[in-house]
């Protein structure tokens, strides 16, 4: 819906009926785990070169290398309170349900959907409508942080520092490296 907002377009999304899809990704997932059969994994950027050598024929995958700096926090675009629990005919949402979402330029609060591609009828949720007794009565409040972005504004990190890992997994970690499992060159300290 940001994207809907920023460059005023229609959004229109299909998805899969579940176990009724065949992609491109599932060839690549596969031919990436063949190649990793006889390989050691140390480190993440290890991935990364595995990936990208996975084809032996055509162009080599494409990677893009992330870190948390470039993950950003859209919970700020929710409104609070927003209706996300109940469509325009009063009926319960079912969102793992939905096979078709189409979201108009000229009115981004309000989502049309299907259930079943065969049905030519679109339903709708009005995001914007004030939660009634009855949807606030749900066992999930809908509340989320406020942001108002003003034009020229970017959208907030979603992470300030570095993140930790749990002791646990620094202990597991320093015997791996103690017992030579994981090789002195990858000990990064």
């Amino acid at each position: 819906m940001h994207v809907n907002y920023i460059f005023g377009i229609t959004i229109t999304h299909n998805y899969f009926e579940v176990g009724h899809s065949q992609s491109e990704g599932d060839a690549m997932h596969a031919l990436i785990e063949r190649r990793k059969k006889n390989q050691i994994i140390f480190v993440p950027e290890q991935w990364i070169t595995l990936i990208r050598c996975a084809k032996t024929t055509g162009s080599p995958y494409g990677v893009t290398e992330l870190d948390q700096n470039l993950i950003l926090d859209y919970k700020c675009l929710i409104k609070k309170k927003l209706n996300w629990d109940w469509n325009s005919s009063g009926k319960k949402m079912t969102w793992t349900k939905i096979q078709h979402i189409k979201i108009e330029k000229e009115n981004p609060d309000l989502i049309y959907f299907q259930y079943d591609f065969l049905n030519d009828q679109h339903l709708s949720i009005n995001l914007a409508i004030k939660p009634t007794s009855r949807i606030t009565r749900t066992k999930r409040a809908q509340e989320a942080v406020q942001c108002e972005l003003n034009e020229g504004q970017s959208i907030p990190l979603l992470y300030n520092e570095v993140l930790p890992i749990s002791t646990a997994k620094y202990k597991d970690l320093v015997s791996l490296c103690q017992c030579k499992a994981i090789p002195d060159i990858y000990h990064f300290i």
